[in-house]
C-alpha cells in the first residue's frame, strides 16, 4: 500500500491513548518515527487520578498560601482529601504489563519524541511510571493542557512536530556511513 501511494517514510503523531497505541503497534504499521504526546500508560483505578498526579497536586497545594487559607478556614472537601490520601497510602506504583510493553516497543522500534505537558495528570503519571530518558527524546512544556490548548502551546507543539519531521528527513536522506 505504501509503495502504491508513493510514500517512502511515515511519521506518526498521537496524544494520550493514541500515543500509546502508536508506540505498541508502530512496527507492523511501518511507521518510521513517532511523536507521542502525554502517553497513557497507567491503568485506571476508580475515579481518582493516578497516585503520581495526586502527589503532584498536593505538593503544589502545600506551596500555595491560598490552599492553606482554604484549609484553615474549613473550605476544603475533607472527604475528597481523605480519599486522595487513602489512595496514596494503598496504591503503590509498579511496572504494569502496559508499561513493560510500551518501553519494550520503544526500545526495539522507531525513534520517538515524547511531548509532555508537565502539569497534566497523564504526563505526571507517565513520568512517575516510566523512565525513558535513554530511549527517547523528552520534550516538556509547562502547561496543564492535555491537548496543548493553552496560549503558546500550539506554537510549541508545531515546533516539536516540525523538528521531528526535519530530523526524520535528515536521517532518511543522509548518505550511508562508510565503514
Amino acid at each position: 500500500m505504501r509503495d502504491h501511494a508513493g510514500v517512502t517514510r511515515m511519521v506518526a503523531f498521537g496524544n494520550c491513548d493514541a500515543a500509546t497505541a502508536l508506540a505498541l503497534f508502530h512496527g507492523p504499521a511501518g511507521i518510521d518515527r513517532l511523536v507521542l504526546a502525554n502517553p497513557w500508560i497507567v491503568e485506571p483505578s476508580g475515579d481518582l487520578p493516578p497516585p503520581a498526579a495526586i502527589r503532584a497536586t498536593y505538593a503544589a497545594r502545600l506551596a500555595s498560601p491560598a490552599a492553606w487559607r482554604r484549609l484553615l478556614t474549613g473550605r476544603v472537601n475533607f472527604g475528597r482529601l481523605a480519599q486522595g490520601l487513602a489512595t496514596l497510602a494503598t496504591r503503590r506504583p509498579g511496572q504494569s504489563d502496559l508499561i513493560r510493553a510500551f518501553t519494550a516497543a520503544l526500545a526495539a522500534g522507531a525513534p520517538a519524541d515524547i511531548l509532555l505537558a508537565t502539569r497534566d495528570h497523564t504526563a505526571v503519571a507517565f513520568l512517575a511510571a516510566c523512565r525513558l530518558r535513554r530511549l527517547s527524546a523528552l520534550h516538556r512544556r509547562d502547561s496543564d493542557s492535555h491537548s496543548f490548548a493553552r496560549p503558546g502551546d500550539g506554537d510549541w507543539l508545531r515546533e516539536r512536530l516540525l523538528d521531528a519531521l526535519s530530523r526524520d528527513w535528515a536521517a532518511a536522506t543522509a548518505p550511508p556511513a562508510r565503514g
